[in-house]
């Protein structure tokens, strides 16, 4: 039976991949890599994790340009509006009220994922956040899931994963828990 509903936050909470698009147009132009990604379509198409792997495959040397990467990406994420999903604040007090325990599991940083549900009045109803600073292996591993569950003291067949990447389906899968597209 599950007990917990365990959400990916880009693209699934947060309607965030408008401004990872943008990203990536901007970290592209500034350090002068071709630009294949225009559209959350094409973001959905070609991006995937791990994000050293994301990065060379876009000409980026990960090893020397890790640091100047995540520096630009803190100072860009902040300038940028991240919403949530329409619907989400409802979905999350009706998965509550009926008894569900709730976490996020994703490779963002804790403090972009806990300012924005701060900032919506939301951070109350989840349990646990799992993010980048867990240091997990990346999706699809399923270490962020078994992260999470073993914080949360869940088994897997008590858990279901929401996501909306194809990674995300692959590490459920990994992790022997339901899992749910978005």
């Amino acid at each position: 039976m599950i007990k917990a509903i365990i959400f990916d936050w880009d693209g699934v909470l947060a309607d965030s991949l408008g401004s990872m698009v943008e990203w990536y147009k901007f970290i592209c132009e500034k350090y002068g890599k071709k630009s294949t990604i225009q559209t959350k379509k094409d973001w959905h198409k070609q991006f995937f994790e791990p994000y050293d792997e994301f990065y060379k495959s876009i000409g980026f040397d990960w090893d020397n340009d890790k640091e100047k990467i995540v520096a630009d990406f803190k100072e860009f994420i902040a300038l940028q509006d991240v919403k949530i999903f329409e619907g989400i604040s409802n979905l999350l007090e009706e998965l509550k009220s009926k008894g569900f325990a709730l976490g996020v599991a994703s490779s963002n940083r804790d403090k972009v994922i806990k300012d924005v549900l701060k900032k919506y009045n939301l951070l109350h109803y989840f349990d646990c956040i799992i993010a980048h600073e867990d240091n997990f292996d990346p999706k699809p591993s399923p270490d962020m899931l078994h992260i999470i569950m073993d914080k949360m003291n869940l088994k897997k067949e008590e858990v279901a994963y929401l996501g909306d990447s194809d990674t995300d389906i692959q590490a459920a899968k990994a992790a022997g828990i339901k899992s749910v597209a978005v």
